[in-house]
């Protein structure tokens, strides 16, 4: 009998870490499938900003590499962001990389904007066509509410 408990136990934690890495990597895949998706919110304390841009995700393998996105606005600018899920699926990570110096102005802008917005953010909605994120610890707006509302074009 207490091999059969042994037993119901393992099982029942191998399932319980499947299940845990399954919605990470489901919550992933609905965003790293190569895509455009367009910001219809980005809002700190409910005030949205004036210049909304849309991301361009690139294919990748959460596994094995770094997940990269481009930030980018009507006009052509355009900066580099990291992203991940994790926390079985309830939190984005988005993180802006690239260089600070040298930039066109569009490309400035897009910057600072994806600056501003990097940090850890709680998934709140999880659609296959919208996601919400929101989150008081971002770089540019600490303390404050930070809203991402994305859709799939």
């Amino acid at each position: 009998m207490i091999k059969y408990t042994k037993l119901i136990i393992a099982l029942f934690s191998i399932a319980i870490i499947v299940a845990s890495c399954n919605k990470t990597k489901s919550t992933s895949k609905r965003i790293m499938k190569a895509g455009e998706w367009n910001v219809v919110e980005l809002s700190v304390d409910g005030e949205n900003q004036e210049e909304l841009p849309h991301w361009t995700i690139n294919e990748c393998d959460i596994y094995s590499e770094a997940c990269v996105g481009s930030w980018q606005n009507d006009e052509g600018g355009a900066t580099d962001f990291v992203w991940q899920v994790t926390d079985k699926g309830g939190s984005f990570i988005i993180s802006r990389q690239g260089p600070d110096e040298g930039l066109e102005h569009a490309d400035e802008e897009m910057a600072t904007q994806c600056f501003d917005f990097s940090g850890t953010y709680e998934i709140i909605e999880n659609d296959r066509t919208m996601m919400k994120f929101t989150s008081t610890t971002t770089q540019g707006f600490s303390g404050q509410a930070a809203v991402i509302t994305i859709e799939k074009v």
